[in-house]
């Protein structure tokens, strides 16, 4: 199992929904939620919170990660 495999499964006993971005690399990221229409929301208050406390200095940056995979 993996470390990410790992977080989720932790999470998602504890936490009605959830959202794990985790840098694998200097460039890349990966990207592990249980809910797709619940991540969107958690991604949309994250980043307010990070304009909020940063400033406006990353205004367009924007969290895109497709569709949902149908599982």
């Amino acid at each position: 199992m993996s470390d990410i495999e790992k977080i989720t499964a932790a999470l998602g006993e504890h936490y009605e929904n959830y959202v794990v971005i985790a840098a694998d690399g200097k460039h890349s990221a990966k990207l592990a939620y249980n809910d797709y229409f619940a991540a969107k929301g958690l991604l949309d208050v994250a980043k307010k919170t990070v304009d909020d406390s940063l400033g406006t200095g990353i205004s367009r940056f924007e969290f895109d990660f497709g569709h949902p995979d149908n599982d």
